[in-house]
């Protein structure tokens, strides 16, 4: 649901989320919590935890404690040729977000068509082939897009 919302125009949205996936949304590079949702909402939005709800205020109670969370979308902070090249990217890479990025980055190259050493020896060329991908920042995702889709 919010990444259709973040693909939608709105003022701005108050919604309450589970409080782990809430953390999600601005959690540091490199955390366990740095994600596909971190960067995705880091384009579009900006996100700001209002306040917590302990899951004892809710009936019947969850397991877990809850989040209320503010979005406001804001300018893109960064230039991409295609969002939904961006999208993808950063998608296919945070499959594999422990790997290094030439080598999390090989099935979307196949999917662009290139194979065996074409494929690897484009991998090598890319920026930050040599990090791995938990430690891109969200630029870094917007970078390897661009070079993908050009």
């Amino acid at each position: 649901m919010l990444f259709w919302l973040l693909n939608k125009p709105f003022n701005y949205a108050v919604l309450t989320f589970q409080s782990e996936f809430a953390r999600r949304l601005d959690a540091p590079i490199g955390s366990k919590n740095y994600g596909r949702l971190t960067v995705s909402t880091y384009y579009r939005a900006e996100a700001e935890l209002l306040d917590l709800v302990p899951k004892e205020a809710f009936y019947p109670s969850p397991d877990v404690d809850a989040a209320i969370v503010r979005l406001k979308p804001k300018k893109p902070p960064f230039k991409v040729k295609g969002e939904k090249a961006f999208e993808e990217v950063v998608r296919i890479l945070f499959t594999q977000r422990k790997r290094k990025v030439r080598k999390a980055i090989l099935p979307l190259l196949h999917k662009h068509g290139l194979k065996g050493t074409e494929a690897a020896r484009k991998a090598d060329q890319l920026p930050f082939h040599d990090k791995r991908v938990r430690e891109l920042a969200p630029e870094d995702f917007g970078a390897l897009a661009n070079e993908v889709s050009s």
